[in-house]
């Protein structure tokens, strides 16, 4: 079976995270996604780093695959008359300029729309395209703090980190993947194009889940951080073994009788202060020092694989490298090697998106400006003497 959005064209005007995600995603799906880029330098994350490899940023590559990259000077008349001529052949435009932007441009929705009725056009903004914040930049170190995650993320004792991960651009990603798709869909019902806009404080608002519920609910005001513990889920968190950290998820009763048996306190599993989640939670100062004192007892490399056997829900806390060493990793293929034009053999994260009777299939990160020549030949049939006079004036 071919891949499932083949045949659906994306131009991605899009920089650093949130919408190349987005467009990747499209593209691992089957998308024929076009990068649009500037001449000079191109989208901002080819210049991020270290790691570099042969100069080309494992940033950028890490989040560009199965893509094309175009060269485009928007601000110039034949360049914009190139992006009008795309459009037209297109389905799908991304971008992530701060609200306004794309409109000065003249590749926002209002213009774009004219030239094709039918197309999704999707925005990620850092605070959508209305309300008093609408013309504020923010990235995924302001999304995290203002949405309020930074604020429950880190140590009891107050102290305060931002995630790891980025989900602060991720989560417009993932939002802007869900209404693409969607619009999509609708379109084949009524042929009609749409505008989607995803502002990234929405989005970590929306992805709070039930952190917000002790201020509808009870009015309070001061959450804090748990570090890796659970505020409603006791043993769920992190413990010291001997050897390493581990993590245990302990969500029902059943777990929690088979590991006082593994961690040799089957009494505990019985005590009245803790035979029951809700009583572990609120006498949880007490149940803590006892599970802590049984864990460093014993090897955590050991009792991970008893927790395998016996389907108790715990992991090792695995570096990065422990983590795409982990056999599995291997087993789901989430660890492909793509054929880079300058830098030879490039291991990507594989899609963790696996359907059946659909091939996965991947493509390397472009160069900058790599199938300036393929596009505008093959797709908007110019001719050759066209695109060399285009070149030759710095429009591409």
């Amino acid at each position: 079976m071919s891949q499932l959005l083949k045949g659906i064209r994306v131009l991605d005007l899009t920089r650093v995270i949130s919408g190349p995600y987005c467009a990747m995603v499209l593209g691992d799906l089957g998308a024929d996604v076009i990068k649009i880029e500037q001449p000079d330098g191109g989208d901002p994350s080819r210049q991020l780093g270290p790691p570099f490899k042969d100069g080309e940023s494992g940033y950028f590559m890490s989040i560009n695959r199965n893509k094309k990259s175009l060269t485009l000077n928007l601000k110039d008349e034949k360049g914009l008359k190139i992006f009008h001529d795309l459009v037209k052949v297109s389905d799908v435009v991304l971008e992530n300029y701060r609200a306004g932007v794309a409109d000065k441009l003249k590749i926002g929705y209002s213009d774009l729309k004219k030239i094709n009725p039918n197309l999704i056009y999707c925005s990620i903004t850092a605070f959508g395209s209305n309300g008093p914040y609408k013309d504020i930049p923010g990235y995924d170190l302001t999304m995290q703090a203002i949405s309020g995650e930074i604020s429950i993320t880190g140590e009891p004792d107050g102290t305060l980190a931002k995630m790891g991960v980025p989900m602060g651009d991720l989560g417009g990603s993932f939002f802007g993947i869900a209404g693409i798709l969607a619009a999509l869909y609708a379109r084949e019902k009524d042929g009609k194009g749409r505008h989607i806009d995803i502002g990234l404080f929405d989005t970590q608002l929306a992805m709070l889940c039930y952190h917000q519920s002790p201020y509808f609910i009870e009015g309070r005001r001061d959450k804090k951080p748990e570090g890796t513990a659970h505020p409603n889920i006791v043993p769920y968190k992190m413990y010291q073994t001997k050897d390493i950290k581990i993590v245990v998820a302990i969500l029902g009763e059943n777990f929690w009788v088979k590991l006082c048996g593994l961690l040799g306190i089957p009494e505990i599993a019985k005590d009245p202060r803790f035979d029951r989640n809700e009583k572990r939670a609120k006498n949880r100062a007490e149940l803590e020092p006892v599970l802590q004192q049984a864990f460093l007892k014993k090897s955590g490399r050991e009792i991970v694989k008893l927790f395998y056997a016996e389907g108790i829900p715990g992991a090792p806390v695995n570096s990065i490298a422990e983590a795409l060493e982990e056999p599995q990793v291997e087993a789901r293929n989430m660890i492909v090697t793509v054929k880079h034009p300058k830098c030879g053999d490039v291991k990507v994260i594989g899609s963790p998106i696996k359907i059946e009777g659909v091939k996965e299939q991947y493509s390397p990160p472009p160069m900058l400006g790599e199938h300036n020549e393929n596009i505008l030949h093959e797709v908007l049939h110019y001719p050759e003497a066209k695109i060399k006079k285009l070149k030759d004036e710095g429009v591409i």
